[in-house]
């Protein structure tokens, strides 16, 4: 699952476009029903709100498999509210420290795990410069192909030249970053972080990384001139469900649906309480019926 700055705002793009990888529809649930308790939404709410959601991504999903998870979920949410990251910055001198290792692939390594080490102390006062992902995250978000048996020595090579330490236990690859520079002023600001490798190789008044126009997602641009406004799995979605922009009838917010959509008039948040509005009317003449 993508590592996210803004969780409301994911949340709310994804039930907007529709959008969830069904490898990450685990994590999606725990985030959405996080969004929806602090969102003021009831159990039961929540309960259906999964189902309806999950449904459209997994036709064999089935909502009695997942309330001991929900209810996890729920009791973690009472503790944690959702991240609201507006960037993190990266200063010149992190930049120069990077640009000294003098090798394109160490170079977007050593970009994105400190860009993810300054990811996790926001979260974190107390996180000190630390990560722990799997190699894959790091190695995918840095856009560096080699051999997975490859990767300890590229971590190695950068531990050789002061960048990062290495923890001394032996079951967890812990990692912490030693170049970090918390009192320069920014001169970059990550927005966004998917696709880090393609951003540092990008830096610069003639960066080819544009911003997709579907899912905010960084991808790099193949021409100079032309080409798609989206990115390659938005370009494969669009090729099928042609995409309209719709003015909310309550808030006047724009959102993205799909051009064949001829009934929806409200964006994701106005559609969600006004879903909640009607179903406390329901839930009332159901008792006054009694």
């Amino acid at each position: 699952m993508d590592l996210i700055l803004n969780e409301k705002q994911y949340i709310e793009k994804m039930l907007e476009l529709g959008d969830c990888n069904p490898k990450d529809l685990g994590a999606n649930i725990a985030l959405l029903t996080r969004y929806m308790y602090q969102e003021k939404y009831t159990q039961k709410e929540i309960y259906n709100g999964i189902e309806e959601f999950a449904s459209k991504v997994d036709s064999d999903f089935d909502i009695n498999n997942w309330y001991s998870f929900i209810d996890k979920c729920i009791g973690k949410a009472k503790k944690r509210d959702l991240l609201n990251i507006d960037y993190i910055p990266i200063t010149q001198k992190e930049l120069d420290t990077i640009k000294e290792i003098k090798n394109p692939a160490r170079e977007r390594l050593a970009f994105t795990l400190l860009v993810i080490a300054k990811f996790n102390n926001l979260k974190s006062e107390t996180n000190n410069n630390w990560i722990n992902y799997s190699m894959d995250v790091y190695f995918n978000l840095a856009r560096v192909t080699c051999k997975v048996d490859d990767r300890p020595y590229m971590i190695y090579d950068l531990k050789e030249l002061g960048l990062v330490e290495v923890s001394k236990k032996i079951t967890r690859f812990n990692i912490r970053i030693t170049f970090v520079d918390n009192e320069s002023d920014p001169v970059l600001k990550i927005t966004d972080m998917r696709e880090l490798g393609y951003q540092y190789q990008n830096l610069g008044p003639k960066s080819k990384i544009k911003l997709c126009k579907r899912c905010g997602k960084p991808y790099k641009v193949k021409y100079s001139k032309g080409g798609s406004p989206y990115c390659t799995d938005c370009q494969n979605k669009s090729a099928k469900d042609e995409t309209k922009l719709i003015t909310c009838d309550c808030c006047g917010k724009e959102f993205i649906a799909v051009s064949k959509n001829n009934r929806s008039v409200l964006c994701s948040e106005c559609q969600q309480k006004n879903d909640r509005k009607n179903h406390r009317k329901r839930q009332a003449r159901y008792m006054a019926q009694k």
